[in-house]
């Protein structure tokens, strides 16, 4: 039998948190009222008291990146930008990559079905191209064969992945808001 070898892996790191999503939702729309740009974000201080749950949450699942993925010690995971969108499809649904941050982090605070999945598109562009990239030969797709990755959002879904990996926002197709938060992550050596 031929043994295989994973090669140049990618990931998604996600869980689910349990916090006062009210309150951030109501925050959220407070900053893109009162300060925020005409594609529904606004910058996010991570030391507003209103967000020190969630990003001690982040905080802690970062941690475990660090030792999941054999970070040495004497570097640290930190968030660096963070910004609130509600229904933000002007400027994410473009395929784009976050190039000065390590990883990037979502938090839903409002999601539900049909929302807008997050697309993750393969970094490996010669896939695209060949015959598996056309996908008419897959009979099931995995991480080996596909060319997107879909993720649906959920009220409390975190999501965390390096931010080289393409990705974009599908349109939110319901009535309702669909409000997250997102970070930008950077190293700090100690």
């Amino acid at each position: 039998m031929m043994n295989f070898q994973d090669l140049f892996i990618n990931f998604i790191a996600y869980d689910h948190i349990d916090i006062n999503n009210d309150e951030l939702s109501s925050h959220c729309k407070f900053l893109i009222e009162n300060h925020g740009y005409e594609n529904n974000t606004a910058f996010i201080n991570s030391e507003d008291e209103v967000f020190r749950p969630l990003v001690n949450e982040i905080e802690q699942r970062l941690n475990e990146i660090h030792t999941h993925i054999k970070i040495k010690d004497e570097y640290k995971l930190e968030l660096d930008r963070g910004w609130c969108n509600v229904n933000n499809n002007e400027n994410i649904d473009q395929a784009h990559t976050h190039p000065l941050s390590l990883f990037s982090i979502v938090y839903y605070v409002e999601a539900s079905e049909d929302s807008g999945d997050l697309e993750f598109i393969t970094p490996n562009a010669g896939m695209l191209n060949s015959p598996l990239g056309k996908a008419s030969c897959i009979k099931e797709f995995d991480v080996f064969n596909s060319g997107r990755w879909k993720v649906s959002p959920q009220t409390g879904k975190l999501l965390i992945f390096p931010g080289w990996l393409t990705h974009f926002v599908r349109p939110n197709k319901t009535q309702n808001d669909r409000i997250s938060i997102a970070f930008d992550t950077r190293f700090i050596e100690l």
